[in-house]
């Protein structure tokens, strides 16, 4: 049996794999170490959203750091970057996300394994060890139904696929009575979830009924397209409005430019997402937004960029994600025209950070002086405590050490950055 290092990177939905495939491999005699530096057997498991370029060279890393080690690279892993791990380290075995129940195969295996067959499993109700003990990650599909020119997790993941509904209910009752304070629905589009069975999205009910079930948590809503939201924006208003709900809602808007967005292939338009970002907030007032951003996809122009300027000023999200555009192998964008230079790429990521950065400072700051109960679900630095309000807001309390996570406690918000709130106790 062998001592297993896991490293994760990317989204939640990856961070749900490795708990699954750390559950897998104690379940079959393995061990789970703390350290690199202890294991036998090292598991990368690779995030290719924003391109391959980091995973590569974590593997590279990795290899170059442990030599005589085992490697396994688990994750998003396209076709194109299998000849590339080759390069860099041959003996070095490849799982896909497909292919995570084998896990224990690809680790014990003293001899090379290529395991990416492209196969649909139920990824709920498995062997799992929480990376923190109060919160339940639940990956609810994998897939989507879009086709975005820019996108390889699509290459990986495929199309849409929901998991039971039942399934993924049974799962969120166990964590519940195991003491998890938060569930966290995941998945490349949650906005999907059901819409291979009858043409609709079925994530409203899903949470309603997890909201259903008895006990003191949270419910935190990951990533939903614009297109996702559309299917059911009325009855998730709804929804979220339960008090077991976070009100927290990512919608990756991408680009503030119709022209942009059509060669992106999103199938909605700027105005769309402008009305639901209206719709949660008339009905939410305090909803926290997050969003997307990709800078300088093939043919934008200056004025193209000017438009999401403008839209991230008319919006004012609370978190923005950016990213230059990467050109990825196997993607329609790869090949497109009117490849922006990178150094304008750069720039252009510089200003948009620079003024979302101001915005999320002013936003924060109007919840200076707010009283209210915050669920403790990390322990920072020096013993800080880190908490999430009602409204999923990250509200650190300074070397405070009498509480554990999982804790509910009163707090008045004496400060603010771009990132967090700062509070103390009331």
């Amino acid at each position: 049996m062998k001592s297993v290092y896991i490293k994760t990177f990317g989204c939640s939905a990856n961070l749900a794999e490795s708990e699954i495939m750390a559950g897998i491999l104690a379940e079959s005699g393995n061990s789970i170490a703390s350290r690199e530096t202890e294991s036998d057997v090292i598991l990368v498991n690779v995030c290719t959203v924003k391109g391959e370029k980091k995973a590569l060279a974590e593997i590279s890393r990795v290899s170059r750091d442990n030599p005589g080690k085992k490697i396994v690279v688990g994750g998003c892993v396209t076709k194109a970057m299998v000849p590339k791990i080759g390069q860099i380290s041959p003996d070095t075995s490849i799982i896909n996300t497909d292919n995570i129940k084998n896990v224990a195969q690809a680790v014990e295996s003293p001899a090379y394994l290529e395991i990416m067959d492209r196969k649909k499993e139920i990824k709920v109700s498995l062997p799992k060890i929480r990376h923190k003990s109060i919160i339940s990650i639940i990956p609810i599909s994998q897939g989507c139904t879009s086709f975005c020119t820019y996108c390889s997790t699509k290459l990986v993941k495929g199309n849409i696929f929901s998991y039971p509904l039942e399934k993924i209910l049974l799962e969120a009752r166990q964590s519940v009575e195991e003491g998890c304070k938060e569930i966290w629905l995941t998945s490349q589009d949650n906005g999907d979830y059901g819409f291979e069975w009858d043409k609709k999205s079925h994530l409203p009910e899903l949470i309603n009924r997890i909201a259903e079930i008895p006990g003191d948590f949270f419910v935190r809503v990951g990533m939903t397209n614009p297109i996702g939201v559309m299917k059911c924006a009325d009855e998730l208003v709804e929804a979220f409005k339960s008090e077991k709900v976070y009100k927290f809602i990512h919608i990756p808007v991408q680009a503030g430019n119709n022209d942009v967005l059509r060669r992106m292939a999103r199938r909605y338009k700027v105005e769309d997402y402008v009305e639901l970002v209206e719709k949660f907030r008339k009905a939410i007032p305090d909803i926290t937004l997050s969003t997307d951003i990709i800078c300088g996809f093939p043919g934008e122009t200056r004025g193209q960029f000017n438009d999401t300027l403008e839209l991230v000023r008319q919006t004012r999200p609370d978190i923005v994600n950016i990213a230059r555009f990467v050109a990825r192998d196997g993607t329609s964008a790869f090949r497109m025209e009117g490849q922006v230079h990178g150094n304008e790429k750069k720039a252009r990521t510089t200003e948009l950070t620079r003024l979302f950065r101001r915005i999320a400072r002013e936003n924060n700051n109007r919840w200076i002086g707010w009283k209210g109960e915050i669920l403790v679900d990390s322990i920072g630095k020096n013993n800080d405590l880190v908490g999430r309000n009602y409204a999923y807001r990250q509200i650190i309390i300074k070397k405070h050490d009498s509480f554990k996570m999982g804790s509910r406690i009163k707090v008045r918000i004496v400060g603010a950055s771009t990132f967090y709130l700062i509070g103390e106790m009331a």
